[in-house]
């Protein structure tokens, strides 16, 4: 009697990938179209905390409690020598994030690739929030704030952001300064002794106070106090 089609595919399958599985760092499953588990690495038993002995045969999304379902659906058709991969959270409250990728092995099988991405995933959603956070705070600040990013080893600095005081206080709009070096936005920052207190921050990672003092090139003349702050990550900020 010859195998039945799908055992034939099963046994190919596994020739090759059966190593692989078992020697990943993550969970690695292989499965049917249907996405009935086929064979898994130990990993997977252990994430999903289910005897390893009761998966064979049991639906994998079902297993994960998918938040959505219809992505991680589309990588059981992924194609036969192709591979595509989604991000996934799980249980049903999405406390869990995961990093989905598929490799279609045959007609009949795909392998999955399943990595715990929740501590990346959270922290880069935190970095978004901060962020949005601080250019509220730097946006609405009553006092002129710059944001500068050294070129040429500090010998220039590119401005990077204005706020709008700033640009109230020194007549420019942020569309015409910004991307520019500061000797262009504003050419008598060197004059008026302000470029080499940037300068100095930028090489020492100290803050720095300049007087106040006057400030004039061809398109306007005004006093300013300043203070320069190192930054934490990049870049030069400075009060106006």
């Amino acid at each position: 009697m010859e195998p039945h089609v799908g055992e034939v595919g099963l046994r190919n399958a596994s020739t090759w990938c059966r190593m692989a599985i078992r020697l990943a760092p993550d969970s690695v499953v292989l499965v049917g179209r249907d996405g009935r588990i086929l064979e898994m690495n130990e990993q997977f038993p252990e994430f999903i905390g289910v005897a390893a002995a009761t998966l064979p045969g049991k639906d994998i999304g079902n297993l994960l409690k998918l938040q959505e379902a219809g992505p991680f659906l589309n990588l059981l058709q992924t194609p036969a020598g192709e591979t595509q991969t989604v991000q996934c959270r799980v249980p049903m409250d999405g406390s869990v994030c995961l990093d989905v990728s598929a490799a279609g092995v045959d007609e009949d099988h795909v392998v999955l690739y399943i990595k715990d991405v929740t501590e990346q995933v959270d922290t880069a959603e935190h970095l978004e929030a901060s962020q949005s956070v601080f250019h509220q705070l730097f946006d609405n600040m009553t006092s002129g704030a710059a944001l500068y990013e050294a070129m040429d080893d500090g010998a220039n600095f590119i401005l990077k952001d204005l706020n709008a005081a700033g640009c109230r206080m020194t007549g420019v709009t942020r569309s015409a300064v910004i991307g520019k070096p500061v000797t262009q936005a504003f050419p008598g920052i060197a004059r008026f002794g302000l470029l080499d207190i940037l300068k100095k921050v930028y090489a020492t990672k100290e803050r720095a106070h300049h007087p106040a003092g006057c400030y004039s090139d061809d398109q306007r003349t005004s006093w300013f106090e300043n203070s320069v702050f190192p930054p934490s990550v990049g870049g030069c900020r400075r009060p106006v």
